[in-house]
């Protein structure tokens, strides 16, 4: 314990005074700052001038229609686009396109006089944001409804009434909502995969790295391999769940220092919603997954004499973290999260961290499958960290040529 007490203080210490370490927590801050600080600036950006103030006019032969249709065309107007400056005109299609060519009106919309049912929209250059046609549409579509049903003698409120209907339910949800419950599980994938990955390949790079400097020999013969294993591996778990705490952390400040900018943002609302027990679920397979896949980069590190090798040795478990990775995916994509594949994903320990979590976060799950996973779980980090470590004791002395996987079992077997 002393010696793995030790290792694990050494090696924090070198990947916490680590440049690239220090260059990513930063930059990944700034860019949250940026994200949650800079919102008037994005909307004000990306906002499509269709969706700011605009002047239009809506021109028709008021004297043709009932006072009543008039206040009814010009309230619904108004109701429609309440941050738009209406005004109300008689002028003729040639007045109201040179307006809109010298640029004195962003629109301007003539209503047949005959018949509100046909009008003619005049505008500069129409945005691909433009909804104003849309919105007439369904303003005189409603009234010419209401009109219709007025000469079948309905009265004009029992007409507007009748439009005015729509259906109503209620849901009762026995279990969880998978509709809100997918961007948690989403995320959490998204992180696993992203961190085992890249802290993964430090774990690797570091013990093939020591190895090429021969610095291993001497840490082989001054240390037990289990702890030197489980001391690289658990230094590296505790500084990704730092960076990433502190990543996540800062972004969740900055989001409660904006609020009030914030607030009609449901999404981001939701994700720092998370419901507690869920998170602790997230937590629990988060570094549960790491440890696991952290042992395995390990191990493979030890096998190779030089670092230009790495990356062709750690491609298997690459690839079967890239699977597991789909399999999840596909399995959120999907929405069925019950059938039998996707049930024993969540017991295999390579695939239950993502899969397991991500049928928590969506089903129902009764409580005994998870504790199964869990304690699965649990058990495979330990026996996979114990084979990393005689993998590491044998794989570290082992210069030269390249260990086929079939000497690797022997030297596994026999150490």
């Amino acid at each position: 314990m002393k010696q793995f007490g030790i290792i694990l203080r050494f090696e924090l210490k070198e990947i916490f005074s680590s440049k690239a370490f220090k260059a990513v927590t930063i930059i990944a801050v700034i860019i949250m700052a940026l994200i949650m600080f800079v919102p008037k600036l994005i909307k004000n950006i990306l906002t499509p001038s269709s969706l700011s103030n605009n002047t239009i006019a809506v021109s028709a032969d008021w004297n043709s229609f009932d006072q009543s249709e008039t206040d009814a065309i010009q309230s619904a107007i108004k109701k429609a686009l309440p941050t738009d400056d209406i005004q109300f005109v008689s002028d003729d299609a040639d007045t109201l396109q040179k307006q809109v060519k010298d640029d004195e009106l962003d629109g301007a919309v003539m209503i047949n006089s005959s018949d509100f049912s046909r009008y003619t929209y005049y505008v500069k250059d129409q945005s691909m944001y433009d909804a104003n046609t849309s919105v007439f549409d369904g303003i005189f579509t409603s009234m010419l409804q209401q009109k219709a049903l007025e000469e079948e003698n309905v009265s004009s409120s029992k007409a507007s009434a009748i439009l005015q209907l729509s259906a109503s339910h209620d849901i009762v949800n026995l279990g969880s909502d998978m509709s809100s419950t997918f961007i948690y599980a989403y995320i959490m994938v998204m992180a696993l995969y992203t961190v085992i990955a890249m802290y993964g390949q430090m774990v690797a790079s570091r013990v093939a790295a020591e190895k090429d400097s021969r610095a291993m020999e001497l840490l082989i013969s001054s240390a037990s391999p289990t702890s030197l294993m489980f001391g690289k591996v658990i230094s590296a778990c505790l500084a990704g769940i730092f960076q990433i705490t502190v990543i996540f952390g800062s972004a969740i400040i900055f989001a409660k220092m904006n609020k009030s900018i914030w607030t009609s943002n449901s999404l981001l609302a939701s994700i720092f919603n998370i419901p507690g027990s869920l998170l602790g679920y997230m937590i629990i397979f988060f570094l549960l997954g790491l440890l696991i896949y952290a042992f395995l980069f390990g191990a493979i590190g030890s096998t190779v004499s030089r670092i230009e090798d790495l990356g062709t040795a750690v491609t298997p478990i690459t690839m079967i973290l890239v699977i597991c990775f789909m399999i999840a995916m596909f399995a959120m994509s999907s929405g069925n999260l019950n059938n039998t594949f996707i049930k024993v994903c969540s017991y295999i320990p390579f695939t239950s961290p993502m899969v397991m979590f991500t049928r928590i976060a969506m089903p129902t799950v009764p409580a005994w499958e998870i504790t199964l996973s869990i304690v699965i779980l649990v058990i495979s980090v330990f026996l996979v960290g114990k084979l990393s470590a005689k993998i590491y004791r044998t794989g570290v002395l082992m210069y030269g040529q390249k260990i086929k996987p079939f000497t690797l079992i022997k030297m596994i077997w026999k150490a």
